[in-house]
């Protein structure tokens, strides 16, 4: 790994860590057991007497954006129509982290990144996921994101022009590695992405809505969503692209059936999104030795070959 890749954390959350700040901010939460549950870009998250997960903040951007997700998440829960995270335990003060960082019991499940569904089992999420992602991109839900003062889109996730230049930078820093390569057609695709015309912002938006962020349950059934820190009022396409990362082409017609039928400009947004995504998957599933996220971009990068 270099210096320049942005999931180096700022700050290393250690099991000892986390026992002495839990025990110093919720001095009555007995804690039995500590065990790391994944890190990300932003946050590691620490499963916590095999019942509860707490996300404490590695970097100064995702301390940020936890002020939003303590803000939003209990104003929409009972809203959507799947399960999110319920933040029970909320810091915001202590004085040896500086940091805000949260708990909430764990949902009961496992990422779909984990478990190399095939596409059968992947079909089985259109539905839920049209429906869940047309109550999250509804104009209630976006009054309600502008009451929490939600921030717009300050990571340019939906700029075309910045996403096609950091897309095309993987595809030859991956060849250059001999990790993948992408085929002239994929090139061509994405070079000529840059003319997408990016309409108005109009949507609360999940922000990070990929593979890794879908809990399934015990029998196959999406049940819940998330890791919401990069949750912004912006373009419904950036949620949109799990159509083009993650659900087999046969669902495609099935998921817009439920959802409702989006303009050409946001499918080529959505679909530049899921191409992105996948590439930096690959990237940062070779770095950190996660073959489960360089399969999933794999997954997603084949259809467009």
């Amino acid at each position: 790994m270099s210096s320049s890749d942005p999931w180096i954390p700022e700050i290393d959350i250690s099991p000892a860590f986390v026992r002495a700040r839990l025990a110093e901010s919720f001095p009555e939460f007995a804690v039995t057991s500590v065990e790391l549950l994944g890190r990300g870009w932003d946050n590691a998250a620490y499963l916590v007497n095999q019942q509860w997960v707490f996300r404490f903040p590695c970097r100064e951007v995702a301390a940020q954006v936890m002020a939003v997700e303590v803000a939003l998440l209990p104003a929409i829960q009972e809203i959507l129509p799947l399960t999110i995270p319920t933040l029970e335990f909320i810091c915001t003060d202590n004085p040896n982290y500086g940091w805000p960082f949260s708990g909430y019991k764990k949902l009961s499940g496992e990422t779909a990144c984990r478990l190399q569904m095939n596409d059968d089992e992947r079909l089985r999420c259109a539905i839920p996921l049209a429906q869940f992602l047309k109550v999250l991109h509804s104009e209630q839900l976006f009054q309600i994101g502008r009451e929490c003062n939600i921030p717009g889109d300050i990571w340019q996730k939906s700029d075309p022009s910045f996403r096609v230049s950091l897309t095309l930078e993987l595809f030859d820093a991956l060849a250059a590695r001999n990790v993948y390569f992408a085929s002239d057609k994929l090139r061509q695709l994405v070079q000529g992405s840059e003319d997408i015309v990016v309409e108005r912002p109009s949507s609360l938006v999940h922000g990070d809505f990929y593979v890794r962020h879908l809990i399934i349950d015990n029998v196959g059934e999406l049940s819940g969503i998330i890791d919401w820190g990069d949750v912004h009022i912006g373009q419904p396409a950036l949620d949109l692209s799990i159509v083009y990362s993650f659900l087999p082409v046969a669902s495609h017609d099935l998921f817009w059936q439920h959802y409702g039928e989006v303009s050409t400009e946001s499918k080529r947004l959505a679909k530049l999104r899921a191409i992105y995504s996948a590439v930096m998957l690959i990237d940062y599933g070779d770095k950190i030795n996660d073959q489960d996220l360089v399969r999933e971009g794999l997954y997603c990068l084949a259809r467009f070959h």
